[in-house]
């Protein structure tokens, strides 16, 4: 999955496709818009189990982002090594802090 993501930005770059956080104007309105790559951190999640789901098949069995997914080792889902790597690849791709300070001067930030 990482080297068709891979594939995919290279395509992007060889037709020219800006996949990069740029800035646009709406109106008197300055926007950036920052493609960013993520994954869920099954870590992050603190909300209390849901009532009356009880019985359910657990989240890796019912997700498909858990079976049609591949990585590189050691990097999985379950440890949170999937976000991180994916955050790692915006460093990468981008100057994180260079987004914070543009994103002062802006109105918007998707």
């Amino acid at each position: 999955s990482v080297q068709k993501l891979r594939r995919i930005f290279q395509l992007c770059k060889d037709l020219d496709i800006d996949t990069s956080p740029s800035e646009i104007c709406m109106d008197s309105h300055r926007v950036i818009i920052a493609p960013l790559q993520a994954w869920h951190h099954p870590q992050w999640d603190e909300e209390p189990e849901l009532a009356g789901w009880a019985g359910q098949r657990p989240v890796h069995q019912c997700v498909s982002d858990y079976w049609m997914t591949s990585w590189p080792s050691p990097v999985q889902i379950a440890d949170g090594s999937a976000a991180r790597y994916l955050d790692a690849i915006n460093d990468e791709l981008f100057d994180m802090e260079d987004l914070r300070r543009r994103r002062a001067t802006c109105d918007v930030c998707i």
